[in-house]
């Protein structure tokens, strides 16, 4: 179902989205109630959640830093229709590390579209890879519809790049797979690069240039260097024709006098736009 949309500048609306949830997401009088779970009364709704792909490293590093501070962000929930169980709204690399701790998870109960929730906590968190953040962006225009100057406000982009964003979630299918499995430490610049071309075949050109190590500058001048071969200045195609006429002008020039009229007039058309591109000005 769609909902209203949300701006980080609009905070009655986006109240108005969350309901009457127990957290004030914009500061407020009401204290947030935490709640102290066990990992088994939080379940998983694969459509909720805008990750797509985990990193290891990013995991560990989140389960030590649990097992050395604690849990300092909670988790956002939904209850169920059963008593004391929740569904997961946002936070779902908290709850693992924290299933994998066998530790309690600390939450906030939220009520709203679901959905949206978890989009939005992502984004303004920055805890999103590109290509995640790129098709949480086409969900919220296409499943909710939002305008992309509202989705700019909720993430603090402008719009252009929220238009280069859904340009990244178009990425060849090759590309976004590589990425989020072994390449996700590469820049959202470069990927923009990337997708601004037209032509899938470019894409995955400069794509394995950027594996190797190419930076956004050189990049760019690939880039430059790609669009000028591909569209070749007027010059440069008439004498590459020109070469190639010019091996067959000897084996013409065997047959003259078997030329006709009209065959003898082209030639003198044809002589005539030469000479006056070789006249002086």
């Amino acid at each position: 179902m769609a909902g209203n949309p949300l701006t980080r500048s609009n905070a009655s609306q986006f109240s108005k989205a969350i309901g009457r949830s127990k957290i004030s997401l914009f500061g407020g009088d009401d204290e947030p109630v935490i709640l102290s779970l066990s990992p088994d009364q939080v379940r998983r709704r694969g459509d909720w959640q805008p990750r797509r792909h985990f990193d290891d490293e990013r995991q560990q590093s989140l389960k030590d830093s649990i097992t050395k501070h604690g849990q300092l962000t909670p988790i956002w929930v939904q209850a169920t229709e059963e008593a004391d169980t929740y569904y997961l709204v946002a936070g779902e690399r908290r709850l693992i590390a924290c299933e994998e701790l066998e530790c309690n998870v600390k939450a906030f109960e939220v009520t709203g579209e679901p959905i949206e929730l978890a989009l939005i906590e992502n984004m303004q968190r920055d805890d999103l890879n590109a290509i995640d953040l790129a098709l949480a962006v086409v969900r919220l225009i296409d499943e909710h519809n939002y305008s992309q100057q509202s989705v700019a406000e909720i993430i603090g982009r402008d719009q252009p790049q929220v238009s280069r964003l859904l340009k990244v979630a178009g990425l060849p299918e090759e590309i976004r797979t590589e990425y989020v499995t072994s390449h996700s430490t590469i820049g959202m610049t470069i990927l923009m690069e990337i997708a601004a071309i037209d032509s899938p075949r470019l894409q995955k050109e400069l794509w394995e240039r950027v594996k190797e190590g190419a930076t956004t500058k050189e990049l760019r001048n690939a880039k430059r260097e790609r669009k000028v071969a591909a569209v070749r200045p007027p010059v440069a195609k008439f004498f590459s024709a020109i070469k190639k006429i010019g091996a067959q002008v000897d084996e013409v020039a065997q047959y003259r006098d078997e030329l006709d009229d009209s065959q003898r007039a082209a030639l003198r058309v044809f002589r005539e736009k030469i000479d006056s591109i070789l006249e002086k000005r």
